[in-house]
C-alpha cells in the first residue's frame, strides 16, 4: 500500500491542459532586472533538460539532517540516464553512509529504485517554469566557468525572495544539466548534495530500462473536471506564499480503479502535489474502532517529503509536500472548508 501511495503522487505525467499562471514578458524582465543576474537563456535550457537532453551519469546524493535530536546524514551514489523524450533510469547503486549489513543495503537500494520517479522529479529542486522562479526567488551568476564532471559549468546562487535557504548550482553550459547542487540551510550548514562524478552527453540508451507507471494517467481539464473524474475535485486554498497551479491530471489505480484528480503546485523552484479520491465510504466501528465518518490522516515521510493518506470530510485525499507536518495538515484541511 505504501509503495502505491508513493506511486500515485510521485509519477507524474507531462503539463495537462490546466489552469497555468501567466508572467508577460515584460513583468519577468521587470523582475529579473530587480533581482537576478543570470542568463536567461541558460535558465530555460534548466527548465527545458529533463524533457530535451539525452544524458547519462553517476551521482552522489547526500542528506544531513537530524533525528531525535542527533546529528545523522545518508549517502549513496545513483545512475540517471535519459532519452531527450522525457523518459528516463533512475538507479541507486551504492550505500555508503550509514555502514549497514548487506541485506538491509539491499532493501535500501531497491526502495530507492522504486521511488525514481520521485527522486529524478522531484527530490532535487530545480527550475520548474522560468517566469515563476524569476518571480519568487533571486539568482546570482559568479561570473566564473568551473568544472564539474569534465564539463563547463556556470556556478550560480539561489534564496528565495522570502528567505530559508540557499542553494549553489553549477550549471552545465551545453546543456543546461545541473551538475551539481548544494542545499545550505540560514546558518550555512548543509542540507542535502547532488553531484555528478561523470557525464555522457548523448548516451547510448540500448540497455535503459526507462520508468513506467502502473497507473493510468490523462491530463485533466478543469472546465470539465466532473465528466472525467465523476465528481468536483477539491483543491487546497491555503498554499505556501507564491505556489501556482503547474499541471493536473486524472488519475487510476489499479488496485481498487479509483479515480482521483492530482494537482501539483509550485513556486518556480519546489514542488507540492494534492490528490482528491472522490468519497469514500465511512468505515465500520466495529472493524476499525473510529466512529462513522470520521476524519483519520496518517503521516509518512519519504526523504524530505511529509506524506498524508486519508479521509477528511468523507473524501479520499493524499497530499505531499516538501516540508513538515504541519503545513501538510493546513494544505489538506483547506481542500475542505
Amino acid at each position: 500500500m505504501r509503495r502505491l501511495i508513493g506511486a500515485l503522487l510521485l509519477a507524474t505525467v507531462g503539463f495537462g491542459a490546466c489552469e497555468r499562471v501567466e508572467i508577460t514578458s515584460e513583468q519577468t524582465t521587470t523582475t529579473f532586472e530587480k533581482g537576478s543576474s543570470v542568463d536567461l537563456t541558460l535558465l530555460q535550457k534548466i527548465v527545458d533538460a529533463p524533457s530535451t537532453v539525452s544524458w547519462m551519469g553517476r551521482r552522489r546524493f547526500e542528506a544531513h539532517y537530524s533525528y531525535q535530536g542527533a546529528p545523522n546524514q545518508i549517502v549513496y551514489e545513483e545512475t540517471v540516464i535519459t532519452d531527450g523524450t522525457g523518459r528516463f533510469q533512475l538507479r541507486a547503486e551504492d550505500l555508503i553512509t550509514p555502514v549497514v549489513p548487506a541485506n538491509e543495503e539491499a532493501l535500501f537500494l531497491l526502495s530507492q529504485d522504486n521511488r525514481e520517479g520521485l527522486m529524478f522529479r522531484h527530490r532535487d529542486p530545480t527550475v520548474r517554469d522560468a517566469a515563476l522562479f524569476l518571480k519568487n526567488y533571486t539568482a546570482i551568476d559568479a561570473g566564473v566557468v568551473e568544472s564539474i564532471a569534465g564539463r563547463s559549468c556556470a556556478r550560480w546562487t539561489v534564496h528565495g525572495n522570502a528567505g530559508g535557504n540557499t542553494w549553489t548550482i553549477w550549471i552545465d553550459l551545453a546543456t543546461g544539466v545541473i551538475l551539481k547542487n548544494e542545499e545550505r540551510d540560514g546558518g550555512q550548514v548543509l542540507i542535502s548534495l547532488v553531484e555528478y562524478l561523470d557525464f555522457t552527453d548523448a548516451p547510448d540508451t540500448v540497455n535503459a530500462v526507462w520508468h513506467t507507471s502502473p497507473l493510468q494517467e490523462s491530463p485533466l481539464v478543469l472546465s470539465q473536471a466532473k465528466a472525467q473524474l465523476g465528481f468536483d475535485p477539491l483543491k487546497p486554498k491555503l498554499l505556501p506564499a507564491n505556489f501556482r497551479l503547474l499541471h493536473c491530471e486524472r488519475v487510476v489505480e489499479p488496485i481498487d480503479s479509483r479515480t482521483w484528480a492530482r494537482f501539483t503546485y509550485s513556486d518556480g523552484w519546489a514542488t507540492l502535489m494534492s490528490m482528491d479520491g472522490g468519497e469514500m465510504p465511512s468505515p465500520q466501528p466495529a472493524q476499525q474502532g473510529i466512529a462513522p465518518g470520521a476524519d483519520l490522516l496518517r503521516f509518512l515521510e519519504v526523504g524530505p517529503w511529509a506524506i498524508a493518506d486519508g479521509r477528511v470530510a468523507g473524501r479520499r485525499v493524499l497530499a505531499a509536500v516538501r516540508g513538515n507536518e504541519t503545513l501538510l495538515k493546513l494544505l489538506v484541511e483547506s481542500s475542505v472548508q
